[in-house]
């Protein structure tokens, strides 16, 4: 066999080889003019891609097999395979959309080189179907946003918690500084006070009333912070008791009182009898809302 024809036979075996590797790929492929971009192939998994027969899509252009909207992105790749290819460099997929028959878009992966076949050039493009690649990346995406939002809610609700748990502190802090406050006030003015006029009242130098003067005015200036005014009447009463004092001095009933309150309709009455006890009214004919609504209150209620 002379050369000529080995060489015959060699090109004749290649393009067979690439006919059969061609026509059973898994992915669609397109074999186009390089020059004009018309179809001038497309193998069996193309026809099923974009629901066309080969007959239809040979003679085509590479334009129509994406959506037409798309034109200039389409155009753009196209060159970029070209310049790939001829470059000689890494073949890199690119991203795009294939067009069906029945007008729906299909998410493909397109890659292109530049073959020789018998002295012409040709453009093979393969495209590969990746709508399930993107449904995984859809629901990967959306499996993280799920999980980031129940992340976010569970901090949330340890914020919350740790919220009330705070304020539920603060409360009881607050709480037990009235009380302190109260009890100090409470020793001040039952106790120390007393003491200190029953010292005024002795026979004593001097030197040592002004001491006694100044004691008193030192003991009273400690005191300004827990308690304005030291000789108020509400200062023996408890939180409780102020509270039924002031929606009796608003002109509230006992009824409308156990019910803002929650208190029993003797609870109540208990109240108000210790009320008019410790503000020294028990069994006098005194209106206690009257008594209350008087000059002597009206600095301690605002305070």
């Amino acid at each position: 066999m002379v050369p000529t024809e080995i060489a015959v036979t060699a090109v004749q075996g290649s393009d067979h080889l690439f006919r059969s590797l061609f026509d059973c790929a898994p992915d669609a492929m397109f074999l186009a003019n390089s020059d004009t971009g018309v179809i001038e192939d497309a193998n069996q998994a193309a026809t099923k891609l974009i629901l066309r027969p080969r007959q239809e899509i040979v003679g085509m252009h590479f334009t129509e097999l994406h959506p037409k909207e798309m034109l200039g992105r389409t155009r753009e790749h196209f060159h970029t395979h070209l310049q790939q290819s001829e470059g000689g460099g890494d073949l890199r997929p690119i991203e795009h959309y294939a067009l069906r028959s029945d007008g729906t878009s299909v998410p493909i992966e397109v890659m292109a080189t530049i073959l020789d076949l018998s002295g012409d050039r040709k453009l093979l493009g393969i495209f590969r179907d990746i709508t399930e690649r993107r449904q995984l990346e859809a629901d990967l995406r959306e499996s993280e946003k799920r999980q980031l939002n129940m992340e976010i809610e569970l901090k949330s609700c340890a914020l919350e918690k740790a919220n009330s748990a705070l304020s539920t502190m603060l409360d009881h802090a607050r709480r037990v500084e009235a009380e302190i406050k109260e009890q100090v006030v409470a020793n001040l003015r039952h106790i120390i006070l007393p003491l200190i006029d029953v010292l005024k009242k002795q026979k004593l130098p001097p030197e040592t009333v002004a001491l006694v003067t100044l004691l008193e005015s030192n003991i009273r200036g400690l005191a300004h912070p827990l308690a304005k005014n030291l000789e108020s009447p509400l200062l023996g009463l408890t939180p409780r008791e102020i509270q039924l004092a002031l929606l009796i001095k608003e002109g509230r009933t006992s009824k409308e009182v156990t019910e803002k309150l929650k208190l029993s309709f003797q609870t109540v009455q208990t109240h108000r009898h210790n009320l008019r006890r410790k503000l020294g009214i028990l069994h006098k004919k005194i209106n206690l809302q009257t008594y209350l609504r008087s000059e002597i209150f009206e600095d301690s209620f605002s305070e």
